[in-house]
């Protein structure tokens, strides 16, 4: 079977959406520590940004997985 090689615009889109997925919540903390000069709400800030990404991260598996086994054969 012929498997077709990642093209060059293949990991440049990942590497800008990488980075961009990288560098909003860093804004975010960044502009919060900023505007309180408190790095506790700098660092809640980072908290729920881990959180947040790890309700998205736990969502795309479970759906990834939910249609994997529906497109299953039986």
């Amino acid at each position: 079977m012929n498997t077709p090689s990642p093209t060059p615009t293949d990991s440049y889109g990942g590497l800008v959406i990488g980075g961009t997925k990288i560098e909003r919540p860093a804004t975010v903390v960044g502009f919060a520590y900023e505007r309180t000069r408190n790095i506790a709400v700098s660092a809640v800030s980072a908290v729920s940004a881990v959180i947040h990404g790890t309700y998205d991260a736990t969502l795309l598996v479970l759906a990834y997985i939910a249609l994997t086994l529906e497109a299953a054969p039986v």
